[in-house]
């Protein structure tokens, strides 16, 4: 497995992981022949290249800096492509793995050889019966709308979320929404996994933390309005067309769980003007 970090001015993040991972490491020696860990570092100012340097003795680790800031979209689409290992794994620089999470994750995706394995944050209440292993990802989406929580569509887009099969995979898919779309990534894996008929594997064992404390991200009502709200219902929309799924219901999507990014305030009625042509 390829465990593909994007970077950019994080330092202090970025060692919190680190260690979480090397922890996981020292725990368990033979995790260092079946996972390498790659940091895609956007061209950061800060420390970020001499904390990687520390990590440089460790054989299973690669560090690599972009001349300029591609921009984030880009980076994490470089890391989604970065490794040769069967499954890839994205993980954001803020983000924490829960003790043990890698020797069971290796454990799964030997045993059941899903498409995509999803991560479960310690916090987010899914609502469904995990854990679970779905024929596809149209059978799983169909799980989330039963379940009464769409919502869950939007929640795992989280790139920590998602743990794909190399293969399921659609790069030139992905890319082209680059410029679109700030789920670019989303877009190349359900392609794949569609394309693939590759199954759906959720688990009910707590693997990510997502930290209370994240690294700051201000996002306004209007910033949400014209720029994150319509990449969401973009992607939805697609979603609800690609798959076949008429009773998806993007409003209620859309409407975040209290626990799920408590740091973004925006208040979703002020936005559904804008979008009401997608709740028809």
């Amino acid at each position: 497995m390829s465990i593909c970090i994007p970077t950019y001015n994080r330092c202090n993040y970025l060692t919190d992981l680190l260690n979480s991972l090397i922890i996981q490491f020292e725990k368990n020696t033979a995790l260092s022949d079946l996972i390498k860990i790659y940091i895609s570092d956007n061209a950061s100012t800060d420390s970020t290249a001499s904390l990687c340097k520390k990590y440089s003795r460790f054989h299973y680790f690669e560090y690599s800096k972009n001349e300029t800031n591609i921009g984030a979209a880009r980076n994490i689409y470089k890391c989604c492509q970065w490794g040769n290992g069967k499954y890839r794994w994205v993980i954001g620089d803020d983000e924490l793995l829960e003790d043990g999470s890698l020797e069971y994750i290796i454990e799964i995706l030997n045993k059941i050889n899903p498409g995509l394995f999803i991560n479960n944050d310690h916090k987010y209440n899914s609502r469904l019966k995990l854990p679970k292993q779905y024929n596809s990802f149209r059978d799983f989406a169909k799980a989330t709308i039963k379940s009464g929580n769409p919502h869950m569509l939007l929640a795992h887009t989280l790139i920590t979320s998602n743990i794909f099969r190399s293969d399921c995979f659609i790069s030139a898919f992905a890319f082209l929404k680059l410029t679109d779309t700030l789920y670019a990534h989303m877009y190349g894996i359900v392609k794949g996994i569609n394309e693939n008929n590759a199954s759906v594997f959720i688990t009910e064992k707590k693997t990510i933390h997502v930290r209370d404390q994240r690294a700051e991200t201000i996002i306004t009502e209007e910033k949400f309005s014209n720029g994150l709200g319509m990449h969401w219902v973009d992607y939805l929309s697609w979603l609800k067309s690609e798959l076949n799924l008429p009773k998806l219901n993007i409003k209620k999507a859309l409407k975040c769980q209290p626990t799920f990014e408590e740091k973004v305030r925006y208040n979703i009625f002020r936005f559904t003007n804008k979008i009401k042509k997608y709740f028809k």
